[in-house]
């Protein structure tokens, strides 16, 4: 099975809309990932509501955010 074959893993990506995020977001959707961006903590419970990502990337700082919250939501 080559590159193209395999399946893409999922990344939710929860942090602030900023440069850096966009950035980050940029080079993980360029490194193969299926990547969602989401800057609030209702739409990323409502993504892995739908469908749990493989992985995800959680900033703990973000304002508006509590990241411990969001992760233990997300067990």
């Amino acid at each position: 099975m080559d590159d193209r074959q395999r399946r893409k893993d999922r990344v939710l990506l929860v942090a602030p809309q900023n440069e850096d995020t966009m950035l980050l977001a940029g080079l993980l959707t360029t490194a193969g990932y299926a990547l969602s961006t989401v800057f609030d903590i209702e739409t990323a419970i409502e993504l892995c509501t739908a469908g749990m990502p493989d992985h995800a990337i959680i900033d703990l700082a973000t304002p508006g955010i509590d990241g411990g919250v969001l992760a233990a939501k997300l067990r």
